[in-house]
């Protein structure tokens, strides 16, 4: 995406408060170049046709429960499946806890693991507000 218009990752985690879990080596120049954000229910199932790894993650209560719902071996290797898509972050809405797997695989894939205060879907459609905002021709 190299001469395409970005938004530092550090402007979101500074508009959105977001509490930053993990941040890469390389955070400070990480820039977010499309709109859309995806909310990985079907990635932690396995699924990966048509998935972009441009688009920030989000987990929210659903994604939340279901990872609650599986083992430890089967929980990382489904976020391992997904961190090592090198996607530009993995945002935790609803301050939600997180599992040792993803802060533990944030670090290994140095992928941002940042968590919001917000309801999910008050966080997704601020962010997408801000995305297409800022990234507007």
């Amino acid at each position: 995406m190299e001469g395409t218009k970005g938004v530092p990752l550090s402007s979101i985690v500074k508009e959105f408060k977001l509490e930053v879990l993990a941040q890469s080596s390389q955070f400070d120049q990480t820039q977010i170049h499309v709109t859309s954000i995806n909310r990985p229910g079907l990635q932690l199932m396995g699924f990966y046709e048509y998935f972009n790894p441009e688009r920030m993650q989000i987990i929210g209560k659903m994604e939340f429960a279901y990872l609650s719902t599986i083992d430890e071996e089967t929980r990382t290797q489904r976020l391992d499946a997904l961190m090592s898509r090198h996607i530009p972050a993995l945002i935790i809405a609803r301050e939600l806890p997180y599992f040792s797997e993803m802060l533990d695989l944030a670090k290994k894939y140095e992928v941002p693991l940042l968590r919001s205060k917000e309801s999910t879907s008050n966080f997704i459609s601020g962010l997408i507000a801000f995305l297409n905002l800022n990234l507007a021709p």
